[in-house]
């Protein structure tokens, strides 16, 4: 018996060669893909943090306190005023097909692009809204309604029935 090297054993040929123009053009493509994705969530990573770095700094704005529709409390500061904003209703508890909550951020004055509600919605109401470290009030038309973060993340004011 005779040993033989691997390229010359009976029954093994070499891979043709389009296979191996294939699998190198397939890995520059995959390799593309991969570079071109991790480059993007650098980017979205770079963003967040310069926004995280703002933020730590941010100490609300100096507006005057009589021409907003509310009265400010002593300790409250003002982060943001919408001119316009939209008060939306959802017609049920859960709705199929509403858009996952993303990150958006606009340049002051500029108004993003208007897209259609998603079925079950719809505005109740248009008017101004100020956020503050305290709460979220919606000055409309038709209604003023107020929002207090204690509300919306503390425990149920109302007994649950067991």
């Amino acid at each position: 018996m005779t040993a033989h090297s691997p390229t010359t054993m009976p029954g093994r040929a070499a891979a043709p060669r389009w296979r191996v123009t294939w699998a190198v053009r397939e890995n520059q493509r995959r390799r593309r893909a991969f570079d071109s994705a991790t480059a993007v969530w650098h980017r979205r990573n770079d963003h967040l943090v310069r926004l995280r770095i703002e933020a730590a700094g941010f100490h609300g704005y100096a507006h005057p306190r009589d021409s907003l529709p509310m009265d400010l409390g002593r300790d409250e500061v003002v982060y943001r005023v919408l001119p316009t904003a939209e008060l939306a209703e959802a017609g049920a508890r859960h709705i199929a097909g509403l858009p996952a909550p993303e990150l958006t951020v606009t340049a002051p004055g500029a108004h993003p692009p208007r897209r259609g509600l998603p079925t079950g919605l719809r505005v109740v109401d248009e008017g101004m809204a100020v956020v503050t470290n305290h709460r979220v009030v919606f000055s409309g038309g038709a209604s003023c309604r107020e929002w207090t973060y204690a509300d919306l993340v503390g425990r149920p004011t109302t007994p649950t029935s067991r």
